[in-house]
């Protein structure tokens, strides 16, 4: 059997912790002793999610502190759901959980995006398209006629929807699937018809995002663009060369990641999530055997089932099957011809019927079998969990979604809306913050935010750390010339993951990635460290202290400065922050709620306080405050 490369753990290079300078030079010793940018040692500062000091919040009132607990609650929860969370969503969100109680509260959240339509990528493409005058229908053509405008066009698109669809939750639960059931833009995708085909995929993963994980798994194998990105278009039955006499084998490269990336897995495992050995027992040490699922020719009888099918008939296209176009915007149709006949052997020795070949039939076999494995729950429980709110989930955890997604009672088996709710419903997921309070006197009272677990929690992704901050401030397109564009092109040179952009098909990073140190000795992974290296950390911290350093119309906007897009095609609003800075107290407040959910530590604080007490403007403070924050552990890490 082949090496599954999520068997392989890569390692995050050592790291050499670098200072950068944000202060006036004037004003740089004033305050040194306190101030610390982190822009490019959050490596260095994490000590895992990362045993980090409570924080203390200071506030005037009874009423006040009631309402900041619950502000608190409300960000926690909706930096796990969504893109980001804004002042006036936590705002809502804490008047409903005052009104009904945070149980309450936050399952009608849930449900109202249940029920929210989804608001799909390529709707979107097409309108920036064709408001350039461009004929949609003519880019059908193979060689989209010399316009490198598409691929670019479906990077703002999913810009869009990331920064300010209000489905929100099926965005981010989308945005997890895509990383489950991974395609990326490859060269075909970004060109021909292909264009729309990745856009195509996402609004698969959408209109599925609260579904069935059995129907979307059937709306993969059939996809065009999962067709081209592991050649299972034009996958062909055992033929023999009459000429060569050589023999043609079905193509094994989406069976292969059928099993082991999008349902089962490579080891046996309980519903703990646990690895298995071959007595039944969770392995106990590097020794310790895991028990392999299925061998090599498991595989290749997969193989054998997914043949025959092929890109729909392009219009106007080569209707051969061999020669069949490139046709991304309908699902891939059988052709039995050139299906493998047969019995295939399957999972658990499972067989499909014999006689003439019937790929349809043995497709929908081939795709039960993998669902409903006793694998298939946990293996995409655990990996859902890490996407929303924890790298090292318990083993109750895992359990108690491996429990609903095999659908207790009369519940469906892989129902993704009862999931979803369950992961972030959880306790693990919920009071993972203990709050506190007591008096300071005059009236004040002092909130206290600790992590009630060390382990629990994850790095932000970068993309995620991005679109928070453009959340929280309300951007804005500045372009002109397709209004209401962000005319942003992919981010994955700067943070090394936009969506649906991954190179391999194993994601931007392994589950089980473990960076060197603390994380690897104690056996803890941190998927997100592989691709947040040293070099990424700086871009991050660029984009954003160069947008906050870079004035718009006046101090209240800043210029979204960025490497992947057009110059001053956005802006951002700050005037949150200056309209507070004269209050210590309450910017600090504002800040560490909406983005480090209360978390930011008392000796960070006490640097940001020196800041505000400095003699530079308040534009200068707001930038310095905002970028230093946002290049904080207390953000970087989702507790």
């Amino acid at each position: 059997m082949s090496i599954s490369k999520n068997q392989l753990h890569g390692t995050a290079l050592p790291y050499r912790p670098q200072k950068t300078r944000l202060l006036p030079k004037s004003h740089k010793h004033s305050i040194k002793r306190h101030f610390v940018y982190y822009a490019v040692t959050l490596t260095a500062a994490f000590s895992v999610f990362s045993n980090k000091a409570s924080a203390d919040l200071i506030v005037e009132s009874a009423a006040e502190r009631d309402r900041t607990i619950n502000q608190i609650k409300a960000s926690h929860f909706l930096s796990q759901a969504t893109f980001g969370p804004t002042w006036s969503q936590i705002n809502d969100l804490a008047d409903e959980i005052e009104s009904v109680g945070e149980t309450r509260a936050l399952n009608n959240w849930i449900t109202e995006q249940f029920n929210i339509a989804p608001t799909l990528i390529n709707d979107e493409l097409v309108r920036l398209v064709e408001d350039t005058g461009r004929d949609i229908q003519s880019d059908l053509d193979v060689n989209t006629q010399g316009f490198q405008g598409p691929a670019p066009y479906r990077d703002y698109a999913v810009w869009d929807r990331k920064l300010t669809a209000p489905d929100q939750l099926r965005q981010r639960m989308s945005y997890a699937l895509s990383q489950i059931l991974v395609v990326g833009d490859s060269n075909v995708l970004r060109n021909r018809n292909g264009w729309r085909g990745t856009s195509i995929y996402n609004d698969l993963l959408l209109n599925n995002a609260f579904g069935n994980y059995r129907n979307l798994l059937e709306g993969i194998v059939y996809s065009p663009a999962m067709g081209e990105w592991l050649d299972s278009a034009g996958n062909q039955r055992t033929s023999v060369n009459q000429a060569t006499q050589l023999t043609r084998f079905p193509d094994e490269n989406f069976a292969r990641e059928f099993l082991q990336l999008f349902t089962v897995g490579v080891f046996r495992l309980n519903d703990a999530g646990q690895v298995l050995n071959n007595s039944g027992t969770p392995i106990s040490g590097a020794r310790d055997t895991p028990a392999e699922l299925y061998t090599n020719e498991t595989i290749q009888e997969f193989a054998r089932v997914f043949t025959g099918l092929n890109y729909s008939n392009f219009p106007g296209g080569n209707t051969s099957f061999e020669n069949r176009f490139f046709y991304f915007l309908e699902p891939m149709v059988m052709d039995n011809r050139f299906h493998e006949p047969g019995r295939k052997t399957l999972l658990d020795g499972f067989r499909t019927p014999g006689g003439a070949a019937n790929g349809e039939r043995d497709i929908d076999l081939a795709i039960d079998n993998a669902f409903n494995h006793s694998n298939c729950p946990p293996f995409i429980s655990r990996l859902l969990i890490q996407r929303f709110t924890t790298s090292n989930p318990s083993t109750d955890y895992v359990s108690e979604v491996v429990r609903i997604f095999r659908g207790p009672g009369t519940t469906a088996r892989g129902n993704l809306r009862r999931v979803l709710r369950t992961i972030l419903m959880h306790p693990e997921a919920r009071d993972s913050l203990e709050i506190t309070s007591t008096p300071e006197g005059g009236g004040r009272w002092r909130i206290n935010v600790s992590i009630n677990d060390r382990l629990h929690g994850k790095l932000r992704e970068p993309f995620i750390q991005l679109t928070s901050m453009l959340r929280a401030f309300e951007v804005r397109s500045r372009d002109t010339n397709v209004p209401g564009s962000f005319r942003f092109r992919n981010s994955t040179g700067e943070l090394g993951q936009f969506p649906l952009d991954a190179d391999s098909v194993f994601n931007f990073y392994l589950p089980d990635h473990q960076p060197v140190g603390r994380l690897q000795r104690n056996n803890i992974v941190g998927p997100e460290f592989e691709i947040f290296t040293p070099t990424r950390i700086h871009s991050l911290a660029n984009i954003i202290r160069n947008t906050m350093n870079n004035e718009g119309v006046n101090a209240n906007r800043r210029v979204f400065t960025h490497p992947f897009g057009r110059a001053g095609a956005a802006d951002i609003r700050v005037a949150s922050v200056l309209n507070r800075i004269s209050n210590a107290d309450s910017v600090l407040n504002y800040l560490n709620i909406l983005f480090c959910q209360g978390t930011i530590s008392e000796n960070a604080l006490a640097g940001y306080r020196d800041v505000l007490n400095s003699s530079i403007s308040d534009a200068e403070k707001a930038s310095i405050l905002v970028s230093t924050i946002l290049s904080s552990p207390s953000f970087a890490v989702s507790n």
